[in-house]
């Protein structure tokens, strides 16, 4: 055989072979195997009861996702976390769950936080609250989560808006003044609000005259505290004035009219009335009991004329049933509103008028009991003092002063320094304040004054005001004259 023959052949028979490899089926390829799975979610911590969609992607040895490939979830802390079947996650308690994704061989397990409920909203125990000065009052509040429930040991942060009216201590209110307050409690950026309302506390009942009788005679009431509205008539006739309570707060002293102004003694209701003085020739007012309630000073004048420098009136005393009368001053001198304290030996306060320069001026004394030690706190000067007033300690007196560039303006006096200054911290306009007189717990001052108009009227109002002079507040609302003020006090 020649070369060209069998190289012929040899080409034949690769044709042959290649369209036989051709025309043969290819052997089935071996799909890969999962190496690992990644899984992914949204959120690092997971507030309880809230849900999230887990993510699984398995891939292969080369890292090539594989889509086809079934995952199988499972929580390995069922009681913090729970996993559905579509991997959707639900935190159940605080803590830190582990849950796994595996399919195939290749497992994966991830940490996941799960977080308290978010809080949603603060409730106080009570929207309002309602105390008296210096009482105490307890407030509480739960918080309420995502899931509706009430969380009652969450720390809360009380605070008071109005720290000067209301002061608040881990939901611990303390009244400290009359006025509004606000107070808050929050947990983080939630809060909720408490109105407190705080009343003042004056320590008895307020007395008083006011000019509602014939041709504006005067009758005397009695309030709760200063609540005006209150207002009960003791004394239901005409010219009654000067009403004065008796330190064991069961009888009220006053000034009555009979055929002038005598002094008259009466249940503290107004009841069983009793003239203590019935002189033909002299007129009596301005009466005041001693501390210890058994005797009874008083301001008295002869009927011929208005008390002034040319009727100079005196100050007796008398036992408290109207015997044993005794004058005091005995001078030339006009002696008007003794006031008694307990303090300092049972000294009784009094004005003394005089005239200097052909000008009738005042100023106020002290004397004992008996009418002894008499001696000056204040000077004569171009100014007539007017309803001296102890305070419940007996360090000072309260009284008005016009005249030297005053008109009707409240004073304080130390007695025991001769200091004198303004009460009210902020003067009122034009219209004058009379008859400043000391709550029984010292801690306020009533007085009168005519600065305004009220019920379409101007006339003597009551008001009050701090022990430093601030925080005035008109507490009547008629346009009545009211004054000569006095306190019952419970015993």
């Amino acid at each position: 055989m020649s070369f060209i023959h069998s190289t012929r052949l040899l080409l034949l028979a690769a044709a042959t072979s290649l369209v036989a490899c051709a025309e043969s089926p290819l052997a089935p390829l071996t799909p890969p195997a999962v190496a690992s799975v990644d899984v992914t979610s949204p959120n690092a911590s997971v507030p309880r009861g809230v849900d999230v969609q887990l993510s699984a992607t398995p891939k292969a040895a080369n890292g090539q996702p594989l889509t086809d490939r079934p995952v199988t979830w499972t929580s390995l802390t069922p009681a913090i976390a729970s996993v559905s079947a579509t991997g959707v996650l639900r935190g159940i308690s605080e803590g830190k769950a582990v849950i796994r994704a595996a399919s195939e061989s290749a497992v994966r397990d991830i940490a996941v936080d799960v977080a308290a409920a978010a809080f949603v909203g603060v409730v106080p125990s009570t929207s309002t609250l309602t105390l008296d000065e210096l009482a105490e009052g307890t407030v509480t509040a739960i918080v309420r989560n995502a899931l509706g429930e009430e969380l009652t040991d969450v720390p809360l942060t009380w605070t008071s808006l109005s720290p000067l009216v209301a002061m608040v201590n881990g939901g611990q209110v303390t009244a400290l003044a009359e006025g509004d307050a606000t107070i808050r409690v929050s947990v983080g950026e939630l809060s909720a609000d408490i109105a407190v309302t705080v009343r003042p506390v004056f320590g008895g009942d307020l007395m008083f005259a006011m000019r509602d009788g014939d041709f504006g005679a005067f009758r005397i009431y009695k309030t709760t505290g200063t609540e005006y509205a209150t207002r009960q008539r003791l004394l239901d006739f005409n010219g009654m004035s000067n009403p004065e309570v008796s330190p064991n707060g069961q009888k009220l002293l006053f000034a009555c009219p009979n055929s002038g102004p005598a002094i008259c003694v009466s249940n503290l209701d107004g009841t069983n009335i009793v003239t203590l003085t019935d002189d033909e020739m002299s007129y009596e007012d301005q009466p005041t009991w001693s501390p210890d309630g058994s005797k009874i000073a008083f301001r008295r004048y002869s009927q011929i004329g208005t008390p002034g420098p040319w009727n100079a009136p005196d100050i007796w005393v008398m036992n408290a049933d109207g015997t044993n009368q005794v004058n005091l001053t005995a001078d030339a001198r006009g002696q008007h509103w003794p006031t008694w304290t307990a303090a300092n030996g049972g000294q009784l306060a009094f004005v003394q008028d005089s005239i200097v320069d052909g000008y009738e001026t005042s100023r106020i004394a002290l004397m004992s009991a008996s009418g002894a030690n008499r001696r000056y706190v204040t000077d004569f000067g171009m100014s007539i003092v007017d309803r001296p007033r102890w305070s419940p300690d007996g360090s000072t007196l309260l009284f008005t002063k016009t005249g030297e560039g005053f008109s009707g303006d409240i004073r304080v006096l130390a007695v025991a320094t001769g200091a004198e200054r303004g009460f009210l911290a902020t003067p009122l306009p034009t219209g004058g304040q009379w008859h400043p007189t000391f709550s029984p717990n010292g801690r306020y001052v009533v007085f009168s004054s005519a600065h305004e108009a009220v019920g379409g009227a101007v006339a003597q109002q009551i008001y009050t005001a701090r022990l430093d002079g601030t925080d005035v507040r008109r507490r009547s609302t008629d346009g009545v004259g009211k004054m000569d003020f006095a306190w019952a006090t419970a015993q």
